[in-house]
């Protein structure tokens, strides 16, 4: 399939999955695409299941399919995310509750978790939580979800520990969450300490915009 091929394709199946929503044809075909290939709707990514979670929320033979499916997959992050908003099932839940333990990602099931079930649900909020005081190589990534999770001061102390920390991966979702917290200039000021080495690169002023070198 030539380049130009591909792209009617992808687009053709965009529209597919977006305009016909309950459409008992449109989910015959989106079942088979998960049922039979290694790869379902592969011109898409996982952008697919982003559109059948819109589009086929609770179609029982379609969540059914996905739950059959998503155990067997691996370092499908993505996919799984919006894959497990089509039915919202215990499967599915157990499946993202694990990613968080388990994946070098774990945003994507935070979000699914969060989008899906609420911070309300206890093991989803367990989870979060315990994934938030772990490893700071991980637990940075959910570092947007630390003031809903963590008390103010909690959260503050936490956000500096993962922003001065070596393993720290993720400090633009750091420095954005700081951003938004309610805090006083000398914190604000303070935040920039453990940067300094980082300002060669891309320089950072204290009101969170970028300064002229």
């Amino acid at each position: 399939m030539g380049p130009s091929r591909y792209l009617e394709h992808s687009i053709a199946i965009h529209v597919l999955l977006s305009s016909f929503p309950g459409d008992p044809q449109v989910a015959a075909y989106a079942i088979d695409q998960i049922q039979t290939q290694n790869f379902p709707f592969v011109s898409l990514n996982f952008g697919a299941f982003e559109l059948l979670a819109k589009s086929f929320r609770d179609y029982a033979p379609l969540v059914a399919a996905i739950d059959e499916w998503a155990p067997k997959q691996q370092h499908r992050d993505p996919e799984l995310s919006h894959a497990a908003l089509v039915g919202r099932t215990p499967v599915m839940k157990q499946i993202l509750l694990q990613d968080l333990r388990t994946s070098t990602l774990p945003f994507w099931a935070a979000n699914a978790l969060t989008a899906g079930w609420g911070l309300e649900d206890a093991e989803v909020r367990a989870g979060l939580v315990d994934l938030i005081k772990g490893p700071v190589a991980k637990a940075s990534a959910i570092a947007h979800y630390g003031p809903q999770l963590l008390s103010r001061d909690e959260a503050k102390s936490r956000l500096d520990e993962m922003l001065a920390d070596p393993t720290s991966r993720w400090h633009g979702k750091i420095l954005h969450t700081l951003a938004e917290m309610p805090l006083s200039e000398s914190e604000r000021r303070g935040v920039a300490t453990p940067l300094s080495d980082f300002w060669t690169v891309c320089p950072i002023s204290t009101d969170w915009g970028l300064r002229e070198s």
